[in-house]
């Protein structure tokens, strides 16, 4: 009897909790993505829609990946939080590294001392800065020097969740020795004296056996196979590398979403982005240190193509995710997204999480005969007309920003767009 996907199921919604990797994705966590390859763009071969036949058995299930069959057995919580969808054969140490989960650490080496030193002197530094700005009458002058802007999304906007503080290249002023505070001088220099002299003993308990730890290095190491986590539940998916990236370009194959050039245009991007917010800065649309965030960093790097594996659709396909960390629309993209994300809460079609769903329909009433349904829109995101998006976010803040001042407000958002 073949059966729609649904990961209540196929029992991969369990017990480890992982974080969607939305903005992106370059973690640095040990094993988070072990070798994601990277996806090239050309020679782009559409394929067919990866069918996920599932076959029911009394406690097994049975999973059709790419011409390749898995059992999953519903009464073994391991088989559920470890999915094997390669042909590579997991030994017992690989499946008991894996079942820690994707944001497992391994119990670390000895410490960098030059690491910790350093951040004791950066903290060191904000306990002379908090101690020359302690005075209220000084935190009162430094309130008074926020962004005009701050001060107007405060006052007249009626979005006041904004916080633009964070907005802010960090600080690179240093106490002169005039206003140095001796006791904090004195403590610092104590502390990173008995840092120095400190010699680290290992640690007596590790959290991974040797042969898990072989393990680890061991899947490292094999470009045969890519490990990511599943888009829903808390399952670690594991697929053939070949299968990985056929997926990956048969998603990017598709012209109406994506376009193919023929070389890198990062460069290109970043000079365009830094002209406009330069014609922004000069029409006072944007304030200096909000214009020196959003500006793209130098030698930024072009966003990266991944996906998470849909393992309870009944078409294994993945959900795209572009990682812009370090990309030329990393900064502006944050500050618009301050901006626009409460204006959502106000639209009577907006649902919070689960919870909100049930309170909103607890006392609905509905009259005989009424079904509840769902709907599931097919890439949703990337099915959005940029135009169209653009109009709806304008409109929204005409509605909801009345004062003359939000013109320049709603045109410096837009812009940015």
């Amino acid at each position: 009897m073949c059966l729609l996907a649904d990961p209540r199921q196929i029992g991969l919604s369990d017990s480890l909790n992982f974080n969607n990797n939305n903005n992106d994705s370059d973690n640095n966590d040990n094993f988070n993505s072990i070798n994601v390859p990277n996806v090239n763009n050309s020679n782009f071969v559409r394929e067919p829609s990866n069918c996920i036949c599932i076959e029911t058995e009394p406690e097994h299930v049975r999973i059709k990946f790419f011409n390749k069959e898995k059992v999953v057995c519903l009464n073994n919580k391991d088989d559920r939080r470890v999915v094997n969808l390669s042909s590579h054969d997991l030994s017992d140490p690989e499946r008991s590294l894996l079942l820690n989960g994707l944001k497992f650490c391994p119990t670390p080496g000895e410490p960098n001392l030059q690491e910790i030193k350093n951040d004791l002197k950066a903290f060191f530094r904000r306990l002379q800065i908090r101690a020359i700005f302690h005075d209220e009458d000084e935190e009162e002058d430094l309130d008074q020097s926020q962004s005009t802007l701050d001060n107007y999304l405060t006052q007249n906007n009626n979005n006041p969740n904004v916080d633009l503080s964070k907005f802010r290249l960090p600080s690179t002023w240093d106490p002169d020795e005039k206003q140095i505070d001796p006791a904090i001088e004195t403590f610092s220099r104590l502390v990173l004296r008995d840092v120095s002299n400190f010699t680290p003993r290992a640690y007596r308990h590790q959290n991974l056996t040797k042969e898990e730890k072989h393990s680890l290095q061991n899947l490292g190491n094999n470009d045969i196979i890519t490990i990511k986590k599943a888009d829903k539940g808390s399952a670690s998916v594991i697929m053939d590398t070949a299968d990985y990236v056929k997926e990956a370009e048969r998603q990017l194959s598709d012209t109406n979403f994506y376009v193919k050039t023929t070389t890198n245009r990062t460069v290109e991007f970043a000079e365009k982005i830094s002209e406009v917010l330069q014609n922004m800065r000069d029409n006072d649309e944007i304030e200096e240190e909000h214009f020196q965030f959003c500006l793209p960093k130098k030698n930024c790097r072009t966003a990266k193509f991944y996906f998470l594996p849909k393992i309870h659709k009944k078409k294994v396909v993945g959900r795209p995710i572009i990682s812009g960390n370090g990309s030329p629309t990393e900064n502006i993209s944050a500050y618009v997204d301050e901006h626009i994300k409460e204006y959502v809460k106000v639209f009577p079609s907006y649902v919070k999480d689960t919870t909100d769903f049930i309170n909103k329909i607890r006392n609905l009433k509905t009259q005989n005969r009424i079904i509840l349904v769902t709907m599931d829109v097919t890439s949703l995101y990337t099915n959005i007309p940029n135009h169209e998006g653009k109009t709806a976010v304008e409109r929204t803040l005409i509605e909801h920003n009345y004062s003359r001042k939000a013109i320049q407000y709603n045109n410096t958002i837009i812009s940015l767009l």
